[in-house]
């Protein structure tokens, strides 16, 4: 599955939002080879860590989706983006309504916590 296909597939699971950001984000994490392409193999290796992983597992395969830039850190502008694609995704219709700073609070507030 290519990365437009993926994103389509996905977006039907988010009628109420744009899931396009997220999709990408995640059709980069289960693309293990990086060859722009979602083999069988690689969505049933991710779906079983993220299922029957252990605790280690599972830590590695999401630090792998919010690490955007492959660089072994999470900074405050990758995990936004992520936040960001979340609440797009999420739509402008949820209940309750959602402010337009609610992602940066949200990362500013686990950046603080984990720096504690």
């Amino acid at each position: 599955v290519d990365e437009d296909t993926f994103k389509l597939i996905y977006s039907q699971f988010f009628p109420q939002g744009d899931a396009t950001t997220y999709a990408h984000f995640l059709f980069n994490a289960f693309d293990a080879d990086g060859n722009g392409a979602i083999r069988f193999e690689d969505f049933v290796v991710g779906l079983s860590i993220l299922l029957r992983g252990t605790v280690h597992e599972k830590l590695k395969w999401a630090f792998n989706l919010y690490d955007i830039n492959k660089d072994g850190y999470i900074t405050k502008e990758e995990m936004l983006a992520i936040m960001k694609s979340i609440y797009d995704m999420m739509g402008r219709h949820t209940y309750p309504v959602l402010r337009e700073d609610a992602p940066l609070e949200h990362v500013e507030r686990f950046f603080q916590k984990m720096d504690r």
